[in-house]
């Protein structure tokens, strides 16, 4: 982080500086913008049936509308740890970002092969308060459809290890650590409370994680060993 803000300050053209390092950083921005572009397509598109992803305990989980807030807190989250892992560890971000764009093709794939879709919103708020206000607009922008698994749990577990297996101060620090699991675990809870999705989905962003986690693990190894291998040629 102070390298970051010591050359910036540097810098006699801060723009062109500030473009030149953020560079290894379009190959996700372009990815993100193709992703949201996949996404409404299918979000728009008119399928002649969907599966149903439901489980009994989805009925007994209860609604409570104050959890709209860890909910819609994962967006500046997501955007806040993932942009510090690419200032402060380079490493960490690269593997967190080919995880994170794993998820969100297969999440695409699925919704694709699988049309998908839930029936646990409440047909009438139990209550009237800010909170449901907001669930209510969230509803009215985002369909009950391609919710399966959820890529608000799946990209929250991959920050969080993402983070804590990093060599950044956040993820060395304890109290970091408490910070941003904390939130994270929230955001996990939120998606099932306020009925964005049931259990199914964030189960299997759970399973669908771990194994993109290992796929990474076994990547990373087998790359580094192939560079090795390059040097000692070329000597």
């Amino acid at each position: 982080m102070y390298t970051f803000y010591q050359e910036l300050k540097k810098s006699d053209h801060r723009l062109s500086w500030l473009f030149d390092y953020s560079r290894e950083a379009w190959p996700m921005i372009v990815y993100i913008v193709f992703y949201f572009v996949c996404f409404r397509l299918l979000e728009s598109a008119h399928r002649i049936s969907y599966h149903v992803i439901h489980t009994p305990v989805d009925d007994m989980i209860p609604f409570a509308e104050i959890f709209v807030v860890p909910y819609l807190v994962w967006f500046p989250y997501m955007f806040l740890l993932v942009t510090y892992l690419y200032i402060c560890d380079r490493k960490s971000y690269y593997r967190t970002a080919r995880i994170l764009c794993a998820g969100m093709t297969l999440m695409l794939v699925i919704s694709l092969l699988f049309p998908n879709i839930q029936n646990l919103r409440p047909a009438v708020m139990p209550r009237d308060n800010v909170f449901t206000r907001l669930i209510l607009r969230l509803y009215a922008a985002d369909t009950p459809t391609n919710i399966f698994p959820s890529i608000h749990v799946f990209n929250t577990l991959a920050v969080i290890f993402g983070l804590s297996g990093s060599r950044t101060a956040l993820g060395r620090s304890w109290a970091g650590k408490v910070m941003y699991v904390t939130v994270g675990v929230l955001i996990i809870l939120s998606t099932m409370l306020i009925k964005q999705h049931s259990l199914w989905d964030v189960a299997f962003a759970f399973v669908f994680y771990y194994i993109c986690r290992r796929l990474e693990a076994v990547r990373l190894p087998q790359r580094l060993g192939r560079k090795k291998r390059e040097r000692g040629l070329l000597h």
